[in-house]
């Protein structure tokens, strides 16, 4: 099983694309160190061993460790008098040449990058030379001090005066060195706390560059770095590597930091059926605080987020990851943690403690102070509302006062208005009686845009239709729901009627179209051949066998609603028809005529049968009473009753302020009247007095119906 200390050096599969993420274009100082003699490895060796002094400037003092390619010594600087470290490639006998001039190629990359990468978190280069053996070395100054494992196992148990916010302060340093590297043109590929030195001073210095990838270069498809710290993009695709796969290895450090282990270390703890590196890599590090480790909440994020599976999901740099960590040593809001105002009044609150405890204590001083002159005025309110109450009390009684005079003149407009005045907090029973009385509508259909001049209801309560002054019609069904719309028309409806036992039923327009319609699918059936003329009314035989057409000129066409035949014409000189109704079982025919007067005809004789004028106003409606008996005319305000059998005057229906504008009744004796001053009355035939007086409209009332369940009224 690997650890955090092994490092892989394997080979890896190739491929031919290298990835989105590749470093920067190489710098030409860089690009001037590498390329020098590179065509020719042996031409650089001999290059360097003609310009080498020798190791005899060197003093040998000890070995301070060993390395993946060589060991470091210790060594003094006979020329300088000072105190170096000396990294010598290793040489073994039954070496594989090929890889010993691999070995010879890195090492040399390592000495160049490090001495061209100018920076104070990496060690420079010294010397790059040959001893007399013909071994490579370079020189470099002695780092002392401590690892960053080292730092972080103190820090985490609080001693020798690291803490968290310590370390987390040396790997933002550490983030901004490799943010340098990567801008040269250097990816790392080996980033872990054993590859940082921490010196007495809190130096913190980036080591072992010997695995680092440069510029454009190709990765040669093995597999390098420790898989402990290694992005997995490096372990499956060795050639995808690019700077944000050191974004992941530094991810890694502060996830180590935060749990006191490597990632994955506790996962494969967990799974030991893990089974080859590859598993190990591609299963995520578990979560922080599943771990039940107590990380600040915005370093976690941090961790999460340079540690994400994808590249494209890390942080877009290196200098990116360094700026959120530095916003959490500053008390600022994390890119990465939660952002928006809240975040950052919090962050900004913990910066600036002394000033937002003094803001804290104003606002408290400001709220006693409100709080003070608050009761100091409650006196004085309570007295104002006192007065303003019965000032309203008397407004509230003007209002009902005034109300119900409009009501009484069936100003029902007026009275409402006067009842919006009135404070809802003071309405009590009286307010209730008169709003009733001002609309005692139970509910208003779906509002329609256009003036309303006639509507009916089949016989069976399935259907509503109504008609407008535009040569709209609108289809509702038996609750109200309007189901569809047809039209325009040819002119304002002022006729609706259905047959009987039937959706169907016919509309009737002034330029002398009669269509009729099917309410079930809300599409013409037919227009009918009425002949020329303005047509004035309109009406339907009980049997649905017959159509009444009533003209200007005074004639009444039936005509057979199987076929739209003509059946016969019935001709008057009483002027233009205004008014038609079938009797109960269909033999006669009442016609009402704008001069006022009232004729029967005898539809099996074609005959008229009586003649009555009822004075000099039009008849606006007619209508038989359910037992046939009476004939029910409206002239002007006034409803006439005459008898069917002679056309003699009987019992008047008087109430209504303006004229009546349709009539209909319900068995057994039951007369419903609509009037152009705005109301509805419900009459007794039986004794010729008003029931009930239905408001609600604010306007004239065209037509008013039974519906099939004689409780309700449209």
């Amino acid at each position: 099983m690997p650890t955090r200390r092994t490092r892989a050096d394997g080979g890896g599969p190739a491929h031919p694309d290298r990835s989105d993420e590749s470093p920067s274009p190489l710098p030409p100082a860089i690009s001037a160190a590498l390329d020098e003699g590179v065509g020719d490895l042996d031409a650089q060796l001999f290059a360097i061993r003609d310009r080498s002094p020798g190791r005899s400037r060197y003093k040998l003092l000890g070995e301070v460790g060993t390395g993946g390619m060589g060991r470091v010594l210790r060594v003094w600087d006979e020329s300088l008098q000072r105190e170096l470290a000396m990294k010598v490639l290793f040489e073994e006998d039954d070496e594989d040449p090929a890889e010993r001039r691999r070995r010879l190629r890195r090492f040399l990359g390592e000495a160049r990058v490090t001495g061209q990468l100018d920076h104070p978190g990496i060690v420079p280069v010294h010397d790059l030379a040959m001893d007399e053996e013909g071994r490579l070395y370079f020189t470099m100054p002695l780092v002392r001090g401590k690892t960053l494992a080292e730092v972080f196992r103190l820090a985490r148990k609080e001693r020798e005066g690291w803490t968290l916010r310590r370390a987390v302060d040396l790997l933002q340093r550490v983030c901004m060195t490799v943010a340098f590297a990567h801008s040269r043109g250097v990816i790392h590929r080996d980033l872990k706390p054993d590859n940082v030195m921490v010196g007495p001073f809190g130096e913190a210095l980036v080591m072992d560059w010997g695995l680092s990838l440069v510029g454009e270069r190709t990765a040669s498809g093995r597999v390098v770095g420790t898989p402990a710290y290694m992005a997995p993009e490096q372990f499956t695709d060795p050639t995808s590597a690019s700077p944000r796969s050191d974004i992941y290895s530094l991810g890694a450090i502060l996830y180590e930091l935060l749990v006191g282990c490597v990632p994955h270390e506790r996962t494969m703890e967990e799974s030991p059926d893990a089974s080859g590196l590859a598993e190990f890599l591609r299963r995520p590090p578990r979560s922080i605080h599943t771990l039940g480790e107590e990380a600040p909440e915005e370093l976690a994020a941090i961790c999460s987020k340079a540690m994400a599976a994808k590249p494209k999901d890390r942080y877009a740099s290196a200098r990116d990851l360094a700026d959120d960590i530095t916003a959490w040593l500053e008390h600022r809001v994390v890119k990465a943690a939660r952002t928006g105002t809240w975040a950052r009044i919090r962050k900004w609150r913990e910066r600036n403690r002394g000033l937002s405890h003094a803001l804290e204590a104003l606002v408290l001083v400001a709220l006693i102070a409100t709080t003070v002159i608050s009761l100091l005025q409650r006196n004085r309110i309570r007295t104002v509302q006192a007065k303003n109450r019965e000032i309203e009390a008397g407004t509230y009684t003007a209002n009902l006062h005034s109300a119900s005079l409009h009501l009484r003149n069936l100003e029902v407009n007026d009275a409402r208005i006067r009842l919006g005045e009135c404070p809802p907090a003071l309405r009590d029973f009286e307010w209730g009686f008169l709003d009733y009385l001002s609309d005692s509508s139970e509910r208003i259909l779906t509002p329609i845009e256009s003036s309303i001049l006639v509507v009916a209801a089949s016989g069976d309560g399935r259907f509503l239709v109504a008609g407008s002054a535009e040569g709209a019609l609108h289809i509702f069904d038996g609750l109200g729901n309007e189901l569809a719309s047809a039209g325009p028309l040819r002119g304002p409806v002022h006729s609706l009627q259905f047959l009987p036992g039937t959706p169907l039923f016919l509309t009737a327009t002034r330029g002398g179209a009669v269509t009729l319609w099917n309410a079930e699918t809300a599409r013409r059936v037919r227009s009918l051949s009425v002949g020329s003329g303005s047509i004035m009314a309109l009406a339907v035989s009980p049997n649905a066998d017959l159509i009444a057409i009533g003209l200007a000129s005074g004639e009444v066409r039936l005509l057979h609603s199987s076929d739209d035949s003509v059946a016969f014409v019935l001709r008057s000189s009483d002027g233009p028809v205004s008014a038609l109704g079938f009797s109960v079982r269909g033999a006669f025919l009442a016609v009402g005529y704008s001069s006022g007067y009232v004729t029967t005809w005898n539809l099996d004789e074609r005959r008229r049968v009586h003649r009555v004028l009822l004075g000099d106003a039009p008849v606006h409606c007619i209508a038989y009473t359910p037992n046939g008996r009476e004939l029910l005319c409206a002239v002007g305000p006034r409803v006439l009753a005459l008898s069917a059998a002679d056309l003699e005057p009987g019992m008047q229906f008087q109430g209504h302020a303006g004229a009546v504008s349709s009539i209909d009744v319900d068995p057994p004796h039951r007369m419903l009247t609509s009037s152009l001053d705005g109301t509805i009355r419900l009459w007794d035939l039986a004794t010729g007095t008003e029931s009930a007086r239905l408001s609600g409209h604010l306007d004239e009332v065209n037509t008013a119906v039974f519906l099939a369940d004689g409780h309700h009224l449209l």
